[in-house]
């Protein structure tokens, strides 16, 4: 049920036909119009009535009676099936209709009178909206013509301060025009020509200079002995102290001196000025700590950037900017080292070291030091990136170097150790073997014994060739294949323990090189050395994996070659395996190589074997 019917202001008028007994909305009812005499003094709302009766003579007079007190009165046409459509139209063209039923039946009237009292009260809730518009739009007519009339009162007043504000207000247009443009100036003549152009007009100024102490002095001496002009001088204030800076100069023809109120207002002028030059001494000076602190910052060989806790570059030296790996990116990790994430060891506010995961492996030391900051405020780092690259590769360098070094130094001491008893076993074995005939049971066990003698022997020679001072060596003829078996003897140990087999192929007669026997002989052992390392990090890889060594040793008419061909899978891509390697064999290997004018080139590519090929120019023969 709408809460309309319990409200007391609403009233429902049926006329002619009685309501239902069981109507929930209280209605009044009367029988004829003449009973609605009565309700002189009442609002009604809602009026429902049978065709006949709203045709009727009487319906006009009191449903306009009706309606004039209440303009919001809505009506109810109660018509069954079947009625004239002429009887309709006339009820239609002659009252405000709102809606139409069959029959005064409870389903049919109760929602009708419902939907009726809504319109009503919408309808004066409207009436209402409109008569306190109409108050409000009254009440602002009456004060709009009380304020016309205080205006009227004060228009004498304005018209005779008029001619006197306007002079002012020229002034001040003046001042505001001359203040903005003042602070954008860049230099002391653009601020002396925008003030003679304002104030030429209404000042009638022809000139207007800026000087500081002590040449304002000079100046006004000047003017005063030459007394072309009328000339005003304003003091120029420092801000921070308020001493006297200089002073402005204004000057018109001599014929109009400066009154009283204009020296005023060219005062508040060069108030304005003492602040523009203060404002240019500050710029000027902001400008040269700029341009210092940034070439001091990029002055500084190595990256250096200002980043916030998020790693985002707030600034960087051209170092860094040089350094940067992956262009327009806003983070320490993702400039320098292209990485997504932060680096695995980076501690922001301490030392810390990282390296790059690429070809290059670059390695930075990183000294991060906090800025000083409030506790309100982010806290933002210094990084300084120290490359330590060339160090860290200088170290393992001589590392390896030192080692080298002990190692021959061993190596010659044991080889001078061992010389001596293997010379006086092959000479007893020697004696023994001539004291027996070539049929006895032990003349076997003795030439096996000579022979394994022998070979040690032959071995502590290679060894005493190995540690043996390069300088002592002469350039000469060489036999690579007597460079290759040297070589191989000094690695030998090495394959048989890790069980790696070595194929030679190489020519029966001699291949000659010239060179350093000594020098060539390490070269290849350094090969041979790196390839022994490529197979051991396979077989820590891969099970039951069987390594094997090719040497192939070729001629043609201009060169020698040599490929030295493994299994391994390499762990290194064929860039780094030359001298940024950091490996020492390998770079010792291919100087001396290039010493003989000759190359090394390696081969990643392991289908299905590597190859590491030497080549060595052979000597022009002459008749």
């Amino acid at each position: 049920m709408s809460p309309l019917v319990d409200n007391l202001l609403s009233k429902v008028i049926l006329l002619g036909e009685r309501p239902p007994s069981n109507l929930s909305i209280p209605v009044q009812y009367f029988s004829r119009f003449q009973d609605l005499g009565s309700l002189s003094e009442s609002n009604v709302d809602v009026l429902s009535l049978p065709l006949l009766m709203a045709l009727s003579a009487e319906a006009s007079k009191y449903i306009h009676l009706l309606h004039a007190k209440n303009s919001a009165l809505q009506l109810l046409l109660i018509a069954p099936l079947g009625s004239a459509i002429e009887d309709l139209f006339e009820c239609i063209n002659k009252f405000p209709i709102f809606a139409i039923v069959e029959s005064n039946q409870l389903t049919e009237l109760e929602p009708a009178i419902l939907s009726a009292m809504d319109r009503a009260q919408l309808l004066k809730q409207n009436q209402q909206l409109e008569a306190l518009v109409r108050g409000q739009n009254e009440r602002l007519k009456n004060f709009h013509k009380e304020l016309e009339e205080r205006v009227e009162k004060r228009q004498s007043f304005l018209i005779e301060a008029r001619s006197k504000t306007l002079i002012a207000n020229s002034r001040w247009e003046a001042v505001l025009k001359a203040t903005e443009i003042i602070q954008q100036a860049e230099s002391l003549g653009e601020i002396e020509n925008s003030l003679t152009k304002i104030l030429a007009e209404d000042m009638a100024l022809v000139l207007t200079r800026i000087y500081f102490k002590p040449q304002d002095n000079l100046f006004k001496e000047q003017q005063k002995s030459h007394k072309i002009y009328a000339l005003y001088q304003a003091s120029l204030l420092r801000g921070d102290d308020d001493s006297t800076l200089g002073s402005i100069f204004f000057l018109r023809p001599k014929e109009a001196p400066f009154r009283r109120d204009e020296t005023d207002f060219l005062q508040k002028i060069a108030e304005v000025v003492s602040l523009a030059i203060d404002r240019l001494d500050k710029l000027k000076q902001t400008v040269s700590f700029k341009e210092q602190w940034e070439a001091t910052f990029n002055a500084v060989i190595e990256p250096v950037v200002i980043l916030n806790q998020n790693y985002e570059v707030l600034q960087s030296n051209s170092a860094f900017q040089k350094s940067s790996l992956a262009a327009q990116k806003n983070k320490c990790h993702e400039a320098l080292f292209d990485r997504s994430t932060p680096c695995e060891n980076c501690h922001l506010g301490q030392k810390f070291r990282v390296t790059q995961k690429n070809s290059d492996q670059l390695t930075y030391d990183v000294f991060s030091q906090p800025l000083p900051s409030t506790p309100d405020e982010s806290k933002l780092f210094v990084n300084q990136y120290h490359d330590v690259t060339a160090q860290i590769k200088m170290e393992k360098k001589i590392m390896e170097t030192a080692r080298l070094a002990e190692i021959g130094t061993i190596g010659s001491s044991i080889a001078h150790e061992l010389n001596n008893p293997l010379g006086g076993m092959l000479s007893f074995a020697q004696l023994i073997k001539l004291d027996l005939s070539s049929d006895h049971p032990l003349y076997p066990d003795v030439l096996e014994l000579e022979n394994g003698v022998r070979r040690c022997r032959d071995i502590v020679q290679n060894l005493l060739g190995f540690t043996r001072n390069p300088a002592a060596e002469e350039w000469r003829p060489v036999d690579l294949r007597e460079v290759l078996s040297r070589a191989l003897k000094i690695v030998e140990l090495q394959s048989r323990s890790m069980g790696v087999e070595i194929k030679i192929s190489q020519p029966s007669h001699p291949l000659m090189v010239e060179g350093y026997f000594g020098h060539l002989s390490q070269a290849v052992q350094n090969i041979l050395q790196f390839t022994l390392q490529n197979i051991f990090e396979t077989t820590q890889t891969l099970k039951n994996f069987k390594g094997l060594i090719e040497i192939q040793l070729l001629e043609s008419t201009q060169e020698a070659v040599i490929n030295i061909l493994d299994n391994s899978l390499g762990s290194n891509p064929i860039e780094s395996q030359t001298d940024k390697s950091g490996n020492l064999g390998l770079s010792l290997a291919k100087q001396i190589l290039h010493d003989h004018n000759g190359n090394l080139i390696l081969s990643q590519d392991a289908k299905p074997f590597r190859v590491a090929k030497i080549t060595l120019p052979r000597p022009v023969l002459t008749n």
